[in-house]
């Protein structure tokens, strides 16, 4: 399990600054871990937080090139990861897993490159 994020969110979604100890998690295997440890009314209102912001942290993270987000953006970036990865659970399955699915902690996946890693 990865450190705490501790730096702030841009000035202009401090107001998401709640969800950063929960949500901002640099690695698949945590977010994923997150969302089905979360009851469901936990997703949903995360979801429900972040889906009218989406426009804006997507402009806000596409000034960057793919593996250069700065550290000062990752836990905004971080956020926006959780999003995509309980999109589903909200809008289709309506529960954390996947059902019929594989075990989530199952498989290896390659986790996205972040300034972190250079």
């Amino acid at each position: 399990m990865s450190e705490p994020i501790s730096t702030p969110l841009p000035e202009s979604f401090a107001d998401l600054s709640g969800y950063v100890d929960a949500w901002a998690k640099p690695t698949f295997r945590e977010r994923y871990r997150q969302r089905m440890d979360r009851p469901q009314a936990a997703l949903v209102a995360f979801y429900q937080a972040l889906l009218p912001r989406m426009d804006a942290i997507t402009e806000h993270l596409n000034q960057y090139a793919p593996g250069e987000v700065p550290a000062a953006d990752l836990p905004l970036y971080f956020l926006a990861c959780s999003f995509m990865d309980i999109a589903a659970a909200v809008e289709i399955y309506e529960q954390p897993d996947v059902p019929l699915g594989l075990e989530w902690w199952r498989p290896e996946l390659t986790e996205c490159r972040t300034a972190l890693d250079a």
